[in-house]
C-alpha cells in the first residue's frame, strides 16, 4: 500500500503549493466533472479529486521530457500509486494515457473544472484554450499553470490574451483562474493572495 501524503511529498512536482487551493475550489464549485490536462506525477489530479466530489479525468501522453519527468516512472511508481490510491477508496479518479487532442475529438462530458498544464508557450495556449472552452459548463472554472515560470508564454496569455474577470496566484510557479461566475473569482480574491484582473 502506497501512503498518499508521502508519495505527495516525496514525489517532485511545481504543483503542490496549489493543494490547498485546489481543495477549497472543489469543495465551492463542487463540480461533476474536472479534467486535468496534464497529470506528471499527479499532483494536481490528487488534488483536485481528494475531497471525492465528481470525476476527474486526468490526461497525459507521459513522455519524458524536462517538464514531465513522471513519464520515466509512468509504470513502477505512477500507475501503482493511483491503483493504491483507489483501493484506499480514491475512485473518482480516471487516468488517461493520450494525446489531448485526441481525447478533445471524442470528449462528450460538460466540464466543471478545467486545468491547464501541457503546453507553456503563447500561441500554444491559445491553441489550448480555444480547443477546450466550449466543453466548458456556463459558471466553469478553468486554471492555468505556470504563469511565473512561463512569463512570455503562459504568464503573457493569461495577462494578454484573456479577457474578463481573473485571478493569478503570486506564488512560486503562478496558477491562474478565470470564469464567467463573477461571484466566485471574486470569493478567490477574497480569500487568497491573488493579483486580479478585470
Amino acid at each position: 500500500m502506497i501512503d498518499l501524503e508521502q508519495y505527495f511529498e516525496s514525489t517532485p512536482s511545481a504543483w503542490k503549493e496549489n493543494r490547498p487551493f485546489a481543495n477549497w475550489l472543489v469543495e465551492r464549485v463542487k463540480p461533476n466533472v474536472t479534467l486535468d490536462l496534464g497529470v506528471d506525477w499527479g499532483h494536481s489530479t490528487i488534488s483536485w479529486a481528494e475531497k471525492g466530489i465528481g470525476k476527474v479525468y486526468g490526461v497525459d501522453i507521459w513522455e519524458p521530457n524536462d517538464i514531465c519527468t513522471g513519464g520515466k516512472y509512468l509504470n513502477d511508481r505512477v500507475i501503482p500509486a493511483f491503483k493504491s490510491f483507489r483501493e484506499q477508496g480514491m475512485t473518482n479518479v480516471e487516468l488517461i494515457k493520450g494525446s489531448h487532442i485526441k481525447v478533445h475529438d471524442t470528449w462528450d462530458k460538460p466540464i466543471d473544472i478545467l486545468h491547464f498544464d501541457i503546453a507553456h508557450t503563447y500561441d500554444g495556449l491559445i491553441n489550448e484554450y480555444n480547443l477546450w472552452k466550449d466543453k466548458l459548463t456556463d459558471t466553469g472554472v478553468i486554471v492555468f499553470h505556470d504563469l511565473i515560470s512561463f512569463p512570455d508564454g503562459a504568464g503573457r496569455f493569461f495577462r494578454d490574451y484573456l479577457t474578463g474577470d481573473r485571478v493569478s496566484f503570486n506564488n512560486q510557479f503562478g496558477l491562474g483562474v478565470i470564469s464567467k461566475d463573477v461571484d466566485l473569482i471574486d470569493e478567490i480574491d477574497n480569500q487568497f493572495n491573488v493579483i486580479k484582473f478585470t
